[in-house]
Parts: C-alpha cells; sequence; structure tokens
C-alpha cells in the first residue's frame, strides 16, 4: 500500500498543531503563573513594609503608655497635688494610648496573617512553575522532533510555521497587556479595598471602645479611599471595553477618549472627522477603537511628542484612520525588530482586509495611515476585538 504524501503532511500537520497548541496553553499558564507569582511577591513586600511600620508604632505606643502609667502612679501618690483638669487629662491621655496600641497591636497581628499566607501561596506558586517548566521542555523536545527530524515538510506546514511564529508574538503582546492591567488592579483597586477592609475593621474596634470622634475620621477616609477605588475601576472598564461604543458609537468615543488624554498627558491632542459614520458592526467598532488606542499609546511610550493628531475619514466603501505626531520618529530601514503594538495593529488590520502604512523619519515625527473597507452586509463574526 502507498502511502499518500499529501494525507501524510495532512497528518503532520495535524499533530504539530496539536503539539503547538498544547505548548502555547503552558506559555499561557506559565505566564498566568508568572504574573501572580510577581503579584503576590509585590504585595509581600508591601505586607512586610506595612508589618515593619506596625512593629515601630506599636513599639513608641507601648513605650509611650508606659510612661503614662508611670505619671498615674505617681497621681495616685501624690493626689492632692494635682487640680482636677490635670487628673482628667493625664487619666484620658493613658486611656486614649492603650486604645490606640490594641488597635496597633490588632493590625499587626493581622498582617502577620496575611503575610503567612502570602509565603505559603508563593512557596505553592514555586512548586507548580517548576513542574509546568518540565512538561514545557518535554513538549518543545517533542516538537523539535516532529519539526526538524521530519525532512519530508509541504508548503502547508511552512506557511503554518510562520503564521504559528506570528500568533506567537500577538499572544506575548496580549499577555504584556493583561500584565500592565493586572498590576493597574494590584496597585489600584485591589490595594485599595485591602485598605477599606482593615479600615472598616478599625472603626468597628473604636466603635466597641466608644470613640466617636475616631469612627467619624476613620469613616471619612473610608468613603474618600471608597470614591477614589470607583474612579479606578471605571478608568480601567473603560480601557478594557468603552461602553459607549455600543450606546455612541466610534466617533464620540474616540473624541472622549482624546480629550482624556490630552487632559493627563502634556501634549496638544486632535481628532478630526470627515463624513458621516456609517452603522459599523460592533465587533468592527471595538477594533477600530482598539486600533486608535495602540497607536495613541505607541506615541505616549516612544515618540516623545508634542502634538497629536488622529484623523477618521469615512467613504462610501472605505475607512481611513490616521495616527500622526511630531516626536523623535525613526528610520524604518534600521529599525529591524517591530513593537508588540505595531505588530498588534497590524494583525488587527489584516483580519479586517486592510491595509496599514506606516512613515516615519528621525526628528520630524511618525505617521500610521490604516485603510479598512467598509461592507455593508458585515458580520460581527468576522471581524477580531
Amino acid at each position: 500500500m502507498t502511502l499518500d504524501s499529501r494525507l501524510l503532511d495532512q497528518i503532520l500537520s495535524k499533530t504539530v498543531s496539536t503539539v503547538e497548541v498544547s505548548q502555547r496553553q503552558i506559555y499561557d499558564l506559565t505566564e498566568q503563573a508568572l504574573l501572580e507569582r510577581e503579584r503576590l511577591k509585590l504585595e509581600l513586600d508591601k505586607v512586610n513594609q506595612r508589618i515593619a511600620e506596625a512593629i515601630a508604632k506599636t513599639d513608641r505606643l507601648d513605650s509611650e503608655l508606659r510612661q503614662a502609667r508611670v505619671r498615674l502612679a505617681e497621681v495616685s501618690r501624690r493626689f492632692d497635688r494635682f487640680n482636677e483638669g490635670d487628673l482628667k487629662r493625664i487619666y484620658e491621655q493613658a486611656h486614649h494610648l492603650q486604645m490606640e496600641l490594641r488597635l496597633s497591636e490588632e493590625k499587626e497581628r493581622q498582617l502577620r496573617e496575611r503575610r503567612d499566607d502570602l509565603q505559603r501561596r508563593l512557596k505553592q506558586m514555586d512548586d507548580m512553575l517548576g513542574k509546568a517548566q518540565n512538561l514545557a521542555t518535554q513538549i518543545s523536545v517533542v516538537l523539535h522532533y516532529l519539526t526538524g527530524d521530519l525532512s519530508q515538510m509541504s508548503k502547508i506546514i511552512e506557511e503554518a510555521k510562520a503564521s504559528q511564529a506570528l500568533g506567537l508574538k500577538v499572544i506575548q503582546a496580549q499577555e504584556e497587556e493583561r500584565k500592565r492591567v493586572a498590576r493597574e488592579i494590584h496597585d489600584g483597586p485591589a490595594q485599595s479595598l485591602a485598605n477599606v477592609l482593615l479600615q472598616t475593621e478599625i472603626i468597628d474596634r473604636a466603635y466597641q471602645q466608644g470613640t466617636a470622634e475616631q469612627v467619624k475620621q476613620e469613616i471619612a477616609t473610608l468613603k474618600r479611599n471608597l470614591r477614589e477605588t470607583l474612579g479606578d475601576i471605571r478608568r480601567i472598564i473603560f480601557d478594557l471595553r468603552p461602553m459607549a461604543l455600543d450606546d455612541l458609537g466610534l466617533v464620540p468615543t474616540l473624541h472622549k477618549y482624546v480629550e482624556k488624554i490630552e487632559e493627563s498627558h502634556s501634549l496638544k491632542a486632535e481628532f478630526h472627522v470627515y463624513g458621516k459614520e456609517p452603522q459599523l458592526p460592533s465587533a468592527m467598532a471595538v477594533a477600530l477603537f482598539r486600533l486608535a488606542q495602540e497607536g495613541i499609546t505607541n506615541v505616549l511610550k516612544h515618540a516623545r511628542a508634542s502634538h497629536l493628531l488622529i484623523r477618521l475619514e469615512f467613504h462610501p466603501s472605505t475607512l481611513f484612520l490616521v495616527v500622526q505626531d511630531n516626536g523623535r520618529g525613526f528610520d524604518p530601514d534600521q529599525e529591524h525588530k517591530e513593537g508588540f503594538g505595531l505588530l498588534g495593529m497590524k494583525e488587527r488590520v489584516k483580519l479586517l482586509e486592510g491595509e496599514l502604512q506606516l512613515s516615519s523619519k528621525v526628528g520630524r515625527g511618525t505617521k500610521i495611515v490604516i485603510k479598512i473597507p467598509i461592507k455593508e452586509k458585515a458580520s460581527d463574526a468576522n471581524h477580531p476585538n
């Protein structure tokens, strides 16, 4: 029986594809585990710092309380030498120090428990990472034999390799974005909510002690922290998926986003629209917003520009998106390595069946022109987010 070479190529292609999918899944899990480990390590460092601060505060309060007790003993021995105001002040000071010391000791105990929990989770994460890395090595060996030792490879396999290489770069870019969002959540809302939880416990204990003024101050701080946390969450939600896209459309959402960029960065940002915005599929509108967002992000990260221009042009069957800056620019012929941002933009444009043109000169800024066809009966399923 003669084995059809095309059938063999198909079998090999499916085998390689399955192994590659497994490899990417392991890489994804490893990246997520590394991200979680990094988050735990950062939190552990902060908790250790707060423990040191709590210990110092507890020691200070303990010393002050001992001194206050000495003064109380002296008052007890020489009661007739102190007036009523002095006696009241000394007793209140001692009582206040005692209450603060109890709260500080309780806070220190909670922080120590949190530290022990973080250390246990870090050890578990290290064990899991070790197993994942061993498994990734074994799969790499299998993949090496499949792709290296088998010499009869068809054009389909070569194209699959090229596509897979691009896909891995895109996945890496997505992982970088996930890391950024995770860091924002960790440094913003997550940390704020942890502080809010601790404040509620302090308020509860202060309420039990009957110190109304301290309860009032802690509640005011709690309200302020909650407002800040809500603002951080709303900003992160907008970055992940602007809800205004569904309600208002692409143009108003981009206009609001550009205004926000100008308010939060030291540069002049302009947004111009030509033509009437058609009824775009939801997924296509999201993809276009992401293209503009990524282009603006590249300017903010690398261009050192003082002026940013975003232009959106609508034509009967085509739309153009232009992102232009007056920054430091670069020589495209000498830039051999594409950043994740530009690579992700090219991938989105490709999936939208569009074209991307980049022009730049050193010291004269950069201009990106994206051309996307508009299909009258486009389906959301055909467009990426």
